[in-house]
This record gives structure tokens, C-alpha cells and sequence, in this order.
């Protein structure tokens, strides 16, 4: 496997950034966007992959993920935006 794959500048392995951070994380369930009916949850941490994951990593330095489905971006200080800027709403 490796390690970083790039295809039209972002990082395929967006997985990876979510499994360092799934001490801090409850389930693999939250690797999926809530809207991609794509794929499915892992049934835990160590059997996440690129399939189980929503999620992708732009080559940019302030930006730690994005949906490439809905278009949310989630920010390395935390905060999450729609791919308009705006915080979008709870579902």
C-alpha cells in the first residue's frame, strides 16, 4: 500500500489522518459522511481503509479533511465549513 496517493491534488488516504485520531474518536462510523451511501462503516479501527472513509486529504496546509461528497472541509483548528465557508447546519 501507498502510503499517499495523489489524484487531481488531493490525498486518497484521508483514512489514515482518521485512524491517528481515533483515540479521540468513538466509532469508525464517524469516518462516513452521514450523505455517502456508497460505503460502509468499518467494523472498527484497525479494519478502516480507504472504503470505509467519506473523507479525503487536500494538499493544503491549514485544511486536515474534506467530503468530497457534501463538500464540508474540516479545518486543523477544528472548525468545519461548507464547501461555501459557512458553518453548515446539524443534521
Amino acid at each position: 500500500m501507498e502510503l499517499i496517493t495523489a489524484k487531481n491534488c488531493q490525498l486518497q488516504n484521508g483514512y489514515l489522518v482518521i485512524q491517528c485520531l481515533s483515540n479521540e474518536l468513538t466509532v469508525p462510523l464517524l469516518a462516513l459522511c452521514p450523505k455517502d451511501k456508497t460505503k460502509q462503516p468499518a467494523k472498527d479501527w484497525a479494519s478502516l481503509t480507504a472504503s470505509n472513509c467519506s473523507y479525503i486529504l487536500p494538499m493544503t496546509n491549514n485544511i486536515l479533511l474534506v467530503c468530497p461528497v457534501d463538500g464540508n472541509v474540516l479545518y486543523s483548528n477544528g472548525t468545519v465549513r461548507d464547501k461555501y465557508g459557512k458553518v453548515p447546519p446539524n443534521e
